[in-house]
């Protein structure tokens, strides 16, 4: 099975089909497959995700460890949805663990600015603002907010504002360079 075509009988089981079925849909299609075929960690993803919104935790952690064991490609990585899990969960020892993974894999081979957001929305929804400006930051690390400004992925100077303004920090060129693009948009728009 190609990736893509994965991807497409994904979005085709979400338009078709309730939550219920889309469990059993994403279940079937993940046994069918052999580990480490194109797919399987992509079924396994959409099924954890899928049983993390029926309450499902245990279930959808071991979706998600066997989506990483599994090692196929992702649309995102796993990790960050087992984060989520994790953090429902309220296990602040798997939560650090975790973080930890998904550090090491941002300095070895990076995450996509997606998966950064994904990973500071779910702190930032868990209350823990200091860790999720933490991941809204890193990949704007290496983009001056006045010589890039164009390269600053909005979705990440929000979740950054957003953070810095729960703990009540100062505005900083990240900020001014946030309002400066939100006041360019509103122009546009």
């Amino acid at each position: 099975m190609d990736f893509s075509d994965a991807i497409n009988e994904i979005d085709e089981i979400h338009e078709s089909m309730g939550l219920v079925g889309r469990i059993a849909a994403f279940r079937a299609r993940a046994s069918e497959l052999e580990i480490g075929e194109h797919g399987r960690a992509e079924f396994l993803t959409s099924l954890a995700a899928e049983l993390e919104m029926n309450g499902e935790l245990d279930a959808a952690r071991i979706a998600y460890l066997d989506a990483i064991a599994d090692g196929g490609p992702t649309e995102l990585e796993p990790r960050c949805g087992l984060l989520m899990v994790e953090l429902a969960a309220g296990d602040d020892d798997r939560v650090q663990n975790l973080l930890a993974e998904l550090l090491s894999i941002t300095r070895l081979q990076g995450l996509r600015n997606t998966e950064h957001q994904w990973v500071g929305e779910s702190l930032e929804e868990a209350g823990r603002f200091r860790e999720a400006m933490r991941w809204f930051t890193i990949p704007l690390r290496d983009l001056d907010p006045e010589d890039d400004l164009e390269a600053l992925p909005m979705s990440l100077l929000d979740g950054r504002w957003r953070a810095r303004r729960e703990l009540g920090l100062p505005r900083d060129a990240y900020d001014e360079a946030r309002d400066l693009l939100v006041r360019l948009r509103e122009q546009v728009e």
